[in-house]
This record gives C-alpha cells, structure tokens and sequence, in this order.
C-alpha cells in the first residue's frame, strides 16, 4: 500500500507555483571536486543549500535550486554538480554514476558556470571539460574560485592571468572569466 500512503502525503504538502517556468534558465556549476561549486551555490541562493566540506565527494548528486531574476525576470534553476575527476580515476560505482549526473546536468544547462580552484590551477581535466562545454554549445562563464588564497600571497596582473587562462583553455576563449571568493562572497554578485 505505498501508492496509497504516499498519495495521502502528496495531498498535506503545500502547492508550489512556479509563474515562469517555461521561461527556466537551467544553470549548471561544475569543476572539479572541491573547486567550490557548493559554496558558490550557497551564496547565490543566499542559503545553506548544499553542503560544504574539505572532503573530496560531499556533493553525490544533482541539487536543483531556483533563485528568481527579480521582477519581471526569468527562474533560475542552478544546478549543483559532482565534482568531475579523470576517467581513468573513477571505479565503477557509485562516483561513477555521480559524475554521469554531472554530464547530464551539462546537457539540461542552457549556461555553464565552470568553476576552478585559483590555487590549483588549470588542469588537463579542466581543459577536458572546457572542450565539452563548447562541444555541446553552451553558453558559459569561467569561475577562478578561491582567490582570495592567490591575491594574499603575491601581487598579480589580471590581465596576464587572464591571457594565460584564455591560453590554457582555448575551447572557452569567448567566456567571461571571473576571479571571485566564495568563502569571503568577494565578487559573487558579478
């Protein structure tokens, strides 16, 4: 009798209305693990949507979190990934299907927020992921997370850091990059 009972919970729950949901903009985050995609979440949202760890692996599946334009403006559905490790890396199982979801929640994305960690660097993963979004024809924009560890420690000329970006990552050489904190909310409204 499950059917039934949760018939019966469906029917305490409270309606919610979405006015525009034909008008969705679908927005995936994704990077490698820890690269902060979760915390990059939970500023735009403005809640503890999505679980923030160290431990590499915290985020196991998709999380669906709409945020409105404002007025008059579109839904936005941000779409909280796994994070995406080499193939090569990945035992069948259950990060296996993790990063399957990932590469789903590319395909239902209309924009691509690719986030990196600024004190790793670009990795021959990141270009990986780089040549996917621009195979599927994304719109997107690239995310240097953690900064505000690099702009501590040495003194940088955006421009060169820029260039040395668009360099590593030619499949994404149209994108916007943005270099932000997560952690601090420095330039996330950007």
């Amino acid at each position: 009798n499950s059917g039934e009972l949760m018939q019966k919970i469906i029917s305490y729950l409270p309606k919610v209305n979405f006015p525009f949901i034909e008008d969705t903009i679908n927005v995936a985050i994704i990077g490698r693990p820890n690269a902060g995609k979760s915390s990059i979440l939970n500023v735009l949202t403005g809640k503890t949507r999505s679980i923030v760890s160290e431990i590499p692996g915290t985020t196991r599946d998709s999380v669906d979190s709409f945020i409105s334009g404002g007025a008059n403006c579109n839904l936005y559905n941000l779409i909280d990934t796994a994070g995406i490790r080499r193939k090569k890396s990945i035992d069948y199982g259950t990060e296996f299907f993790m990063i399957n979801r990932s590469f789903k929640a590319i395909n239902k994305a209309d924009c691509i927020l690719f986030v990196m960690d600024a004190t790793v660097g670009i990795t021959e993963q990141d270009q990986r992921l780089s040549e996917r979004i621009n195979d599927q024809g994304k719109a997107g924009v690239i995310i240097m997370n953690k900064w505000d560890k690099i702009s501590q420690k040495e003194s940088f000329d955006q421009n060169e850091i820029v260039a040395l970006i668009r360099n590593s990552l030619p499949a994404l050489s149209w994108a916007k990059i943005l270099f932000i904190s997560a952690l601090e909310g420095t330039r996330c409204n950007r």
